[in-house]
């Protein structure tokens, strides 16, 4: 293995411990201070009885779980390490121009869910982003639009759901 991947392994093992530390000490905090009238975590009765905020209704949980199992191996044991060797071997610009094209790839999607957010101004900024980018830089290899001062803006479905008032639901 190469010091990259092992210090990347580190480090993420590293960003794991911070994270749990950080969740325990907020857990231990909300036990200690914990008022005499409100509920003791401490009693087994507590976790006897299912509480409402955790009977989470997934029709889908064995897919899921299945498939997040599955994507967290391919992420860990393929992605990953495929990764690592693109980013060694292929120079910095060939990346950034192969990540241009795919970002210019996208843009009709962001364009369709800006009009859907109402967010008129936004819209057209991505129309010509979009043409000057496909056009001048050659099917969007390259980012003239942002010398031009046509700066990139995020817009996503699940914010157009969000617009429109839609609440959460089950995950997929």
């Amino acid at each position: 293995m190469s010091t990259v991947f092992i210090k990347k392994r580190v480090h993420a093992l590293l960003i794991s411990f911070v994270m749990v530390s950080c969740g325990l000490s907020t857990y231990f905090c909300d036990v200690l201070y914990a008022a005499d009238d409100e509920i003791d975590f401490l009693d087994d009765a507590y976790y006897d009885a299912p509480r409402e905020e955790d009977a989470v209704n997934d029709p889908f949980e064995g897919i899921n779980r299945a498939v997040f199992t599955f994507n967290d191996y391919a992420l860990m044991w393929i992605l990953n390490p495929i990764a690592t060797e693109y980013s060694q071997i292929v120079p910095s610009d060939i990346r950034g121009s192969v990540a241009n094209f795919f970002y210019n790839l996208q843009e009709p999607v962001r364009i369709i869910n800006t009009l859907l957010q109402s967010r008129f101004s936004d819209t057209g900024t991505l129309l010509a982003r979009f043409a000057v980018n496909s056009i001048g830089g050659v099917a969007g290899l390259g980012d003239p639009a942002a010398l031009m001062g046509l700066q990139r803006i995020g817009a996503s479905f699940g914010q157009t759901l969000d617009t429109w008032g839609v609440p959460d639901g089950i995950f997929l």
